[in-house]
């Protein structure tokens, strides 16, 4: 489970202690913007224990990062394929433009697979997603990628697990 910290509020402006314990409340891994956690929120992550956190952008592949000696690691985001660009200008026109970019973007990463690891991560909201004519694009999508065969849907929690396992395998 992945959590946008229910208690956010709380923390914001709290000491580092009140800061530690709302994050320990979350989850197993963080998905939201850490800087209300305080000038050092990596620190505060990991010393909650969590596995994983996603305040990142900048790649499609998990990696690790230095907090206070220790390996952390990061499972980036992103807006790319973001059911969010239904609701931005010049974002999806209809729920066939965000077929095609999904589907177009597995292809992708399908091809580059072949020799290197690949994640592609879909930003999905109940609120955006779950209107019926978006739903059914994002239904195509998933029985596209399930007719190729050996596209893995996992949660975040999953992939953070898999790739503390295997990770080293890979020369990237």
């Amino acid at each position: 489970m992945a959590s946008v910290a229910r208690r956010r509020k709380s923390a914001h402006g709290g000491s580092d202690q009140v800061i530690r314990r709302n994050l320990r409340a979350a989850a197993a891994g963080l998905v939201l913007p850490l800087w209300p956690f305080g000038p050092h929120p990596r620190t505060g992550v990991e010393e909650g224990g969590f596995v994983y956190d996603s305040d990142a952008y900048n790649d499609d592949l998990p990696y690790y990062v230095d907090v206070k000696g220790k390996q952390h690691l990061i499972l980036p985001y992103s807006f790319t394929y973001n059911d969010g660009r239904y609701v931005i200008p010049q974002g999806f026109g209809s729920p066939d433009d965000f077929f095609n970019l999904v589907k177009r973007g597995l292809d992708y990463y399908w091809d580059e697979g072949v020799t290197h690891p690949r994640m592609m991560n879909i930003g999905l909201h109940p609120r955006l997603i779950g209107q019926t004519g978006r739903m059914s694009a994002l239904s195509d999508f998933i029985d596209y990628a399930q007719k190729k065969g050996g596209v893995w849907f996992a949660t975040r929690i999953e992939i953070a697990n898999w790739w503390n396992k295997h990770h080293e395998e890979f020369k990237i």
